[in-house]
């Protein structure tokens, strides 16, 4: 039986992925081994025309990201796309992969919703860990040490994806929270936004990358979703795919028809993508709210499997639903 997730191709590893003629690659600087690009693999492609994009970014200056490739330097502004109009001009013709492997979100969604907004031909790539870290100082709920716990930093929209007021719409009171591994970021999700009684939906990746995923997630989740007796709310989505987490929004949005409605993406980065897929397609339905977590050093080891996202192909198919 098939399971691979609906306009997805999986490869065993990211040198797998078979790139056209003259193809855009935009990556992050690599932190971990995982986001690291094979030298081989790069020189083939580039033998074939494909230009490599490395992105700079940070998540204590949100204004801007950089890229680079060997023959120009590109500016971003996050609340101003258009301030880099000729390069996403420039991107028409090329298939674009955007490999979000190890790339910050909001790097994510301003070149998302920049390559959208030109009409490109873009694949979105990530790659799966092997294993995730255990938790250096294991408590009674999380088994893994993925993001330094950092109050100091915001919980807020991401630059250039702020909420569009609907004069029809009241304000968001649906909180959408997409659960990870991580339980105390939706503990402090619903402290600073005191969510109503019956306000959540949460959506947990099931299956996982792997088996017992679910169960970690789960337990690691489990004193707020028992507090707020929300097991029975629990929605499911593939962990590893964009299409499943954006369709388990749709459904939200279905059963809140007259509701805007807020994403808080907390879990797997195909969620993330997701999350940030449905802001873009219905910015006055969908609002995103994140908290910014800094990432760990060493947080994973190893690569798993590569997932190429086709998201055209997806957004013809979703754009109809809502």
């Amino acid at each position: 039986m098939n399971t691979d997730p609906l306009f997805t191709v999986v490869a065993d590893r990211r040198e797998e992925i078979e790139l056209p003629d003259n193809a855009v690659y935009i990556h992050a600087v690599p932190e971990d081994p995982r986001g690291e690009i094979s030298s081989a693999w790069r020189q083939e492609a580039e033998r074939r025309g494909t230009v490599f994009y490395s992105v700079t970014d940070s998540i204590l200056d949100l204004s801007s990201i950089e890229l680079c490739s060997t023959v120009s330097r590109v500016s971003i502004k996050t609340r101003n796309r258009n301030s880099a109009k000729e390069f996403w001009r420039s991107l028409r013709e090329a298939r674009v992969y955007l490999d979000v492997t190890e790339m910050a979100l909001h790097s994510i969604g301003t070149l998302l919703q920049g390559l959208l907004e030109s009409d490109v031909d873009i694949r979105v790539v990530y790659v799966e860990p092997a294993v995730y870290s255990a938790h250096r100082e294991p408590n009674g709920d999380e088994l893994f040490d993925l993001s330094m716990e950092t109050r100091s930093s915001r919980l807020s929209q991401l630059p250039g994806l702020e909420a569009i007021a609907s004069p029809n719409r009241p304000a968001s009171d649906i909180l959408v929270p997409l659960l990870g591994f991580e339980g105390h970021r939706l503990a402090y999700l619903v402290q600073e936004l005191e969510p109503s009684e019956g306000s959540l939906e949460p959506i947990l990746g099931n299956p996982g990358f792997h088996p017992e995923y679910v169960f970690y997630a789960a337990h690691a989740n489990g004193s707020v979703l028992r507090r707020k007796n929300l097991w029975r709310r629990l929605r499911y989505a593939l962990a590893n795919s964009v299409s499943d987490g954006v369709y388990a929004i749709v459904g939200v949005l279905k059963d809140y028809p007259d509701d805007v409605i807020q994403t808080a993406p907390l879990g797997t980065k195909p969620h993330a993508v997701a999350a940030l897929l449905a802001r873009i397609l219905w910015p006055t339905r969908v609002q995103l709210v994140y908290d910014f977590p800094v990432p760990r050093s060493g947080r994973t080891s190893g690569s798993g499997q590569a997932l190429q996202y086709d998201v055209r192909s997806l957004i013809d198919h979703v754009n109809g639903l809502i």
